[in-house]
This record gives C-alpha cells, sequence and structure tokens, in this order.
C-alpha cells in the first residue's frame, strides 16, 4: 500500500538491486499514521486539507455507496455517484474492478487510498481516468493492475493543481500510450507527481516509430509546472519522461530510470531542470 515517504527521501535513493530502496518496506512504516488520519476523516465525512487542496467532505466509497471492495463487481457507478466538487473519496483497503474510463467535470476532488489498496481497470481501452475540466485534483495511495489493460494510464490536465502520489503501476505495460498524460492549463498552476513506480514499463525494443509506450508524457496542452519527485521509471519502448515538446516548465527531482528506449529524460520548457 502507498505512503507518504516524506522522512526516507535520501534512504529511498540508495540503491537496493538494480534501483530504489523497495516501495513497500518504508510504505508499511507509515501505514498506521495515515490510515488514521484517512479513516477518521472518512468515518466523521469531516473536511480535511491534503497536499494544499481543500475538501468540504469525505467519503467511503464501500461503506456509503456499496462499492465492492473484492474486485467482482465493478465500481463505475458508485464512483461517478461519489465523487462531486469539493469531495475526497477514500477506497478502503481491497481490489476495485474499472470497466470503463473514468470522467467528471467535478471541479475539485480526490481519490485516495487507506490500506492495501489496488485498482484494476478491466474491459476496455484508454485511461483509467481521463480529467480535462477540473480545476484541482488528488489522486494518492492506490496501485494500479494493468494486466487486463496494458496501455491504460492516467490522464491529468487540470487547471490550477493536482497532486499524484504512491502509485505503483503492477504487471507489465503494453505496446502504446503513456503511463502518465500530465498538464496544467494555467502557467500558474503547478502539478506533483511522486513517488510513482513503473518498473516493467512496456516492451524496450518496441519504439514503433514514435508510437511506443511512454511513462510520462506533457506536451503542448501544458502551460503550467510540472514537478517529478522521487519516481522510478523502466523499460518503456519510448522515452521513459517525455516533455520535449512543452512550453511549461518541467522539474525533476530524485527520480531513477532505467532501459528506456530512445532516452530516459527527453526535456524542455522555459523551467525545466
Amino acid at each position: 500500500m502507498a505512503r507518504d515517504p516524506a522522512g526516507n527521501r535520501s534512504a529511498e535513493r540508495r540503491l537496493h538491486d538494480d534501483g530504489l530502496i523497495g516501495r513497500r518496506t518504508y510504505l508499511k512504516a507509515g501505514a498506521a499514521a495515515v490510515s488514521l488520519t484517512l479513516g477518521s476523516a472518512a468515518v466523521a465525512g469531516a473536511a480535511i486539507e491534503r497536499h494544499g487542496i481543500s475538501f468540504d467532505r469525505t467519503v467511503d466509497l464501500v461503506a456509503d455507496f456499496g462499492a465492492d471492495p473484492t474486485g467482482g463487481v465493478s465500481i463505475d457507478s458508485a464512483l461517478r455517484k461519489a465523487v462531486q466538487t469539493g469531495t475526497l473519496v477514500v477506497l478502503p483497503e481491497g481490489t476495485y474492478k474499472l470497466t470503463s474510463t473514468f470522467t467528471t467535470s467535478a471541479e475539485r476532488f480526490g481519490i485516495v487510498g487507506d490500506g492495501d489498496v489496488t485498482l484494476v481497470p478491466t474491459g476496455f481501452r484508454g485511461k483509467f481516468i481521463d480529467l480535462w475540466q477540473s480545476d484541482e485534483f488528488l489522486f494518492e495511495g492506490i496501485d494500479v493492475d494493468v494486466r487486463n489493460n496494458r496501455n491504460t494510464g492516467l490522464k491529468v490536465y487540470c487547471r490550477t493543481k493536482f497532486h499524484v502520489e504512491n502509485v505503483e503501476y503492477l504487471g507489465r505495460g503494453g505496446r502504446s500510450g503513456q503511463a502518465f498524460n500530465l498538464g496544467l492549463h494555467d502557467e500558474r498552476g503547478v502539478g506533483v507527481l511522486r513517488n510513482a513506480r513503473v518498473k516493467n514499463g512496456g516492451y524496450m525494443d518496441l519504439y514503433d516509430g514514435g508510437d511506443g509506450r511512454i511513462g510520462i508524457w506533457s506536451g503542448w496542452a501544458n502551460k503550467g509546472t510540472l514537478r517529478v519527485l522521487d519516481c522510478d521509471f523502466r523499460e518503456f519502448g519510448n522515452n521513459g519522461l517525455y516533455t520535449g515538446r512543452t512550453p511549461g516548465n518541467i522539474q525533476v527531482e530524485g527520480c531513477y530510470f532505467e532501459n528506456n528506449n530512445v532516452s530516459s529524460v527527453r526535456i524542455s520548457g522555459r523551467g525545466a531542470g
């Protein structure tokens, strides 16, 4: 289960096998504190602020909307009902099946895992979440099992702010698409991708004339600042991080890239570095 590794960032950069310290090793250490924070808020339906995004209420997708945490029944309908402007949706520990792309016009919302949470996109093509109209968005503490939808990914274009943290893709990615497609509509907007891990991104020999799978893509639509922090991206058929066509600012810190075709980091922008 994904947890905030704020106290372990220097340790995370130490090598283990051929990469960084194992994600779940330090994630378990902070589990109790984070679970208590999310759990108490969810039970009370209380307002909460997380990573600079304020929520008017919290809801439990299982207790309040009847979602199936065993992966047997799709959560599509429950998630659509739960997501409203100002709502933080909490997924208790479990496995959740998604059978279509989730999209919404809610202006400010979040989806977070409380415990060991896995999302399983199944039976459709395209992104598992595709956002274009929201102002602020939080996605945290949810792993994504891509074995039933190997070309899927997370697409987030917000006006002013997004924060995506503690996400691991499970299984090997496919031939095309992007694991993350990210950007901000507003020049003053800031988006953060932190502690995202995709160690089996795709197939290194499938550049496919430029259509091979990319780890992180941010293109012309991004006008704001994208911060990529403490991430691990490996074995993509295209670039590990491809932000060479954005007018926005790109900042990469503390990340690990390995065995990505073309390049691991392809970067430009006014504030690239």
